[in-house]
């Protein structure tokens, strides 16, 4: 579920913020010399794509971590298995 929202909804917003900023800029030029509210915008743009995009690197490595925490979990039983049978081996 979270790859479909980060994928097929987060990224078409992004993309969708800068497309629609850029065509707002060209139709209206004279917004650029409001340079206060222009400037909070572009800021809290860039800053929603520096954040989609660190999330994306967090999904990455939570997607690894519980790849490695599920191939551990599936040793453990055999594991613990040997361990039974050298313990009662030596008792």
């Amino acid at each position: 579920m979270e790859y479909k929202m980060y994928h097929y909804i987060g990224w078409v917003a992004l993309i969708g913020s800068f497309v629609t900023g850029a065509l707002i800029i060209v139709a209206m030029p004279d917004l650029i010399k409001k340079w206060v509210t222009s400037t909070l915008k572009f800021l809290v743009v860039i800053l929603m794509a520096i954040y989609h995009l660190d999330l994306g690197r967090y999904m990455k490595r939570l997607k690894e971590k519980n790849a490695v925490t599920k191939a551990a979990s599936s040793l453990e039983p055999t594991t613990k298995c040997r361990l039974l049978l050298c313990s009662s081996s030596f008792g």
